[in-house]
């Protein structure tokens, strides 16, 4: 239960990104992801979606995932860098 729970904020949050109407020309984006959990089938599952999101979306730029165990402060250097 608590993995489906986890899982609304992301799934309301790709909602919110796919209700945005922005025109390719207009921006394109940098996303970064700091995977913290290595080994685990809904988290590989997770950066092969964001990948072909990214791909198929045309406004991505620049895809940075760092897959390394490390606390928030360590996430956060991650999608900085």
């Amino acid at each position: 239960m608590k993995k489906y729970l986890a899982m609304v904020p992301l799934l309301a949050g790709a909602a919110f990104l796919a209700s945005v109407g922005v025109s390719s020309a207009e921006a394109k984006y940098t996303i970064g992801v700091s995977n913290t959990v290595q080994g685990n089938g809904w988290r590989e599952e997770m950066i092969c979606a964001i990948k072909a999101q990214a791909l198929a979306s045309d406004e991505v730029t620049k895809l940075n995932i760092a897959h390394r165990n490390t606390d928030a402060a360590g996430q956060l250097e991650d999608i900085r860098n």
